[in-house]
């Protein structure tokens, strides 16, 4: 807070002045207008950041953001969440589907239709696609020798939406049914027993890469 020449801080509370808490100068304002940056410039602050207000009046809703991610009131854990406004994370832009494949990875879904995994050509040729559709768990893949695909259908239809992780591995070997994005949590992705770090990738709308909510 600043009142003239004034300046001290308040934190939980308690008024805190370091120093004389006096600014040089004659200057007994600042002369400053819009756009207000919240943190950035050449090293971005990590962390929550909720309350804003500046001469007692709340700040009005960001009319830019750039790299902001929601921020979580409860627990989490280790992955990445993606929200049910929809959203992609892109890792690879030299992966090739190849002739035999390996997949595992851990998933905590919150919908029962998503895709969690597609890989395409750019000439719509070769492509890898693992989806859920209404809770069965579907692999398709073509490397240019044409399509196969092998599927799993729990006896349970939510058997894969319990709030539990599951983990899905060794697929080696009809299309997209699925119309929506994962809703939910994932982790631990490896391709051909190598990771590939779900947080290291490009997000692109509603996805939290580092954190994922307990609840």
């Amino acid at each position: 807070m600043r009142n003239l020449k004034q300046g001290a801080m308040e934190i939980d509370g308690v008024r805190i002045i370091e120093g004389d808490g006096l600014s040089k100068g004659s200057a007994r304002s600042l002369n400053v207008k819009p756009p207000y940056y919240v943190v950035g410039v050449s090293t971005a602050f990590q962390g929550c950041i909720a309350d804003l207000t500046l001469s007692g009046k709340s700040m009005p809703t960001p009319v830019v953001e750039n790299d902001v991610r929601r921020c979580y009131t409860a627990d989490y854990e280790s992955g990445s969440f993606f929200f049910n406004n929809g959203g992609y994370v892109q890792l690879d832009d030299t992966f090739s589907v190849g002739v035999d494949i390996t997949i595992s990875l851990e998933v905590r879904p919150r919908s029962l239709t998503g895709v969690l995994l597609s890989v395409h050509a750019d000439n719509g040729g070769d492509f890898l696609l693992l989806q859920m559709v209404n809770g069965e768990l579907i692999l398709t893949a073509d490397n240019g020798g044409g399509e196969f695909s092998t599927r799993y259908t729990p006896q349970v239809t939510n058997k894969l939406c319990d709030s539990q992780w599951h983990k899905i591995e060794d697929f080696d070997r009809d299309g997209m049914l699925a119309d929506s994005n994962l809703i939910g949590c994932m982790r631990n992705l490896m391709i051909d027993d190598k990771p590939r770090y779900i947080s290291g990738g490009v997000a692109n709308g509603d996805v939290n890469l580092d954190a994922c909510p307990v609840n």
